[in-house]
């Protein structure tokens, strides 16, 4: 694990699993090693305590470690000149934050991808997108496109999330009813952004409203998701209804609290088949 002060610790245990010390051994060398068997050399970052058993590697900002899981690998040498060397069993992930940058976007109804919209910085709240006088409807297309870092408590810019995608959640009707509608985006590595579209016609079950909007960034090393609250967006189509859900559900099949049993009344005029005279 990585501690408060952003080190990490390895400690020596015997074969019971106590503690034990290194006595009369010293650092030749540690290094980070990643599960692709790339490796960043920490060996100047790094000290023993010979009593207590420990190394201590201190994440510097020299070290420029990339994102994921690496496994602390450690040489010790005695006074002979033997090495001895230790691996960790327990990886450690390098913990990092999501950066928002920019967001564009545009409402088209042409399917080929196109941002040429208004831009927007982080943290602006693009507030409504009802200000630009657009709106999600029948045959047309939202293109948007993200710029978002991972970074390293450091401050260094690491990579890219994994994922990031665009969500909406109708808020103005049975809130707790509605789906997230998420549209996925792709990595476009020439110009370092997430690229992705939004089918109205396609994704949205012809449910009317008001759609509050996200951005959303997953990753392995991000302690939780990250999300940019952008606004919302009105959505309309011509055959659409605004008081509905959209799971594609009549909402009487919905699960009930509390399960009515109905028989039809008694008819006194009628005999009963399980009684005879």
């Amino acid at each position: 694990m990585i501690d408060s002060n952003g080190s990490v610790t390895v400690q020596f245990f015997d074969i019971m699993g106590n503690p034990i010390g290194v006595k009369g051994r010293k650092l030749s060398s540690a290094k980070l090693v990643y599960i692709n068997l790339e490796y960043v050399d920490a060996t100047a970052v790094a000290t023993l305590d010979d009593n207590a058993g420990k190394v201590t590697i201190k994440l510097a900002k020299s070290l420029d470690l990339s994102r994921g899981a690496f496994y602390p690998h450690i040489n010790l040498i005695d006074d002979k000149g033997t090495i001895f060397g230790f691996k960790t069993f327990e990886s450690v992930t390098l913990q990092t934050e999501a950066v928002f940058k920019k967001f564009s976007y545009s409402i088209t109804t042409d399917e080929e991808h196109s941002t040429e919209g208004k831009e927007w910085t982080h943290p602006t709240h693009v507030s409504d997108f009802k200000t630009l006088k657009q709106l999600g409807t029948d045959d047309t297309f939202l293109h948007f496109s993200v710029s978002v870092d991972l970074i390293n408590e450091q401050g260094t810019v690491v990579g890219e999330p994994d994922q990031v995608y665009l969500t909406f959640k109708k808020e103005d009707w049975k809130e707790n009813e509605q789906l997230s509608i998420n549209a996925q985006a792709s990595y476009n590595g020439s110009d370092n952004k997430f690229e992705g579209t939004v089918d109205f016609s396609d994704q949205f079950d012809l449910v009317n409203g008001q759609y509050s909007v996200h951005i959303v960034a997953l990753d392995s090393s991000l302690a939780q998701r990250e999300a940019w609250q952008l606004g919302t967006l009105s959505v309309w189509f011509k055959e659409g209804l605004a008081e509905q859900n959209n799971q594609r559900m009549n909402e009487n099949y919905f699960v009930k609290r509390e399960i009515i049993a109905q028989f039809p009344p008694a008819n006194e005029k009628e005999k009963n088949p399980i009684v005879s005279d």
